[in-house]
C-alpha cells in the first residue's frame, strides 16, 4: 500500500514540475492568439506619403517603417491616437509599432507647419 502511494506522489511530483517549468518557458504570446503583424512602408518625399491608404484588422498588430525620402524633414502622425515618429531627416527611418484601433478610418500626416495642407496626407482604415 505505501509503494502504491509513494509512486502515485511521484507521478504527481514529475507532472507538477513538468507543467512548472513549461508554464514559464519564454513564448510569443502574439502568434500563441493568432494576432498577425501587419506592416507597411510609408515613404515620404516633398510632399506626399505613399502609399496614401492603408488597412487593417481591429485588434491586429501593425507596423509602420516610415522612410524619408524626400530633402526636406519629416514625421508621420496618426491623428487623435498619440501615435507619431520623431521628426527625421532625409534618407532616415523610424519605426512605429502599434496594435490597431477600433473600427474606423483614421487620418495620418506630415505634421511640419504646411505639409499636410500640401498632400502628405494619408487614411488608415480599420475593419
Amino acid at each position: 500500500m505505501k509503494k502504491i502511494i509513494l509512486f502515485f506522489v511521484i507521478i504527481a511530483s514529475v507532472v507538477g514540475i513538468y507543467f512548472i517549468f513549461k508554464g514559464g518557458q519564454n513564448k510569443n504570446p502574439t502568434s500563441e492568439r493568432g494576432i498577425s503583424t501587419k506592416e507597411f512602408t510609408i515613404t515620404a518625399k516633398e510632399f506626399s506619403l505613399s502609399p496614401s491608404a492603408i488597412s487593417a484588422k481591429k485588434g491586429e498588430q501593425i507596423k509602420i517603417t516610415f522612410k524619408n525620402d524626400g530633402t526636406m524633414p519629416h514625421n508621420f502622425t496618426l491623428n487623435g491616437l498619440g501615435i507619431n515618429t520623431n521628426t527625421i531627416n532625409s534618407g532616415e527611418t523610424d519605426v512605429l509599432e502599434f496594435m490597431a484601433p477600433p473600427a474606423g478610418t483614421y487620418d495620418f500626416f506630415c505634421s511640419i507647419p504646411g505639409h499636410k495642407q500640401s498632400g502628405m496626407a494619408g487614411t488608415l482604415k480599420v475593419e
